[in-house]
C-alpha cells in the first residue's frame, strides 16, 4: 500500500476468531430511513482469520442532508474502513484504518454487532506519559508536537522542527503531550501518535501488519 497509513485504536474484553467468525463473518443490516432513497446497508465483507488474527471490511451507508434551495435533501453516501482484530491474552484489540469520524461509526456498529450493546468496544486512549516515554526512549528527532498545560511564548503549546533540540524544549518538560510526530528509532519511519489513539505511519509501501506490530510492540508495549 504506497503513501502513509494511519488508523484508530480500540479495545474490548477478549473476543475469539470463533465469536467473530459466528457472529461478524456474515454480517447484513439494513435500515429505513425516512426521505432516503433507499435502505441504509451495513455489512461485512472479505472476512478472514488467522492465528489471533481477524481481518475483514466494515461498509455501511450514511445520510448526507444537503441543503438545496429552500429544502435539504438526503444523500446516502457510504463509508467503507478495513479493519483487524488481535487477541491479545486479556483483550481485543482493534485497528481501524478509516478518518477518526468513519473509525468512531464502525467502533459503535462493530459493538452493536458482537455485543449487542454499542459501548463495549472503547476508545484507546495513549497517555501524555506514555507518549513522553516514547520521546525519550523512541525519537530520534521529535518533528512536531502538542501539549497542554504549557504557559510559555506558544500559547497554543506546538512546537515544529526538531523540537528535541529547540532552546524552548525545556520549557515543555513539565507539559503533557496530546501530539507528536517524529522520526522512529527501531523502524526508520515517520510516526504520529494522539493520545485519542490515532497512530500513523509515514513512508512507501507501510503495511497493516508493520503498524500493527509496531503498536503492539512500542506504542502500547512496556
Amino acid at each position: 500500500m504506497p503513501g502513509p497509513l494511519g488508523c484508530k485504536l480500540f479495545r474490548s474484553s477478549k473476543v475469539t476468531n470463533n465469536t467473530l467468525r459466528a457472529k461478524v463473518r456474515n454480517h447484513k443490516h439494513s435500515t429505513e430511513e425516512p426521505g432516503a432513497p433507499r435502505p441504509l446497508l451495513e455489512n461485512v465483507e472479505e472476512f478472514t482469520t488467522s492465528a489471533g488474527v481477524a481481518r475483514f471490511t466494515f461498509v455501511y451507508d450514511f445520510i448526507d442532508s444537503v441543503p438545496y434551495r429552500n429544502e435539504t435533501q438526503k444523500i446516502v453516501r457510504t463509508a467503507v474502513a478495513q479493519v483487524t482484530v488481535l487477541d491479545p491474552p486479556a483483550t481485543s484489540l482493534y485497528f481501524v484504518y478509516a478518518r477518526s469520524t468513519v473509525a468512531n461509526s464502525i467502533r459503535a456498529r462493530l459493538s452493536r454487532v458482537i455485543f449487542g450493546t454499542e459501548d463495549m468496544i472503547e476508545n484507546v486512549e495513549i497517555s501524555s506519559d506514555r507518549l513522553r516515554a516514547i520521546i525519550e526512549t523512541e525519537a530520534v528527532e521529535l518533528k512536531f508536537a502538542w501539549w497542554k498545560g504549557i504557559d510559555t511564548y506558544a500559547q497554543k503549546g506546538a512546537l515544529k522542527g526538531n523540537v528535541l533540540k529547540s532552546k524552548y524544549y525545556t520549557a515543555f518538560k513539565k507539559a503533557e503531550p496530546t501530539t507528536i510526530m517524529y522520526e522512529s528509532k527501531s523502524t526508520g519511519r515517520t510516526v504520529r501518535l494522539t493520545i485519542s489513539g490515532a497512530v500513523t505511519l509515514y513512508g512507501r509501501d507501510v503495511q497493516q501488519a508493520e503498524l500493527e506490530d509496531y503498536v503492539t510492540t512500542v506504542v502500547l508495549g512496556d
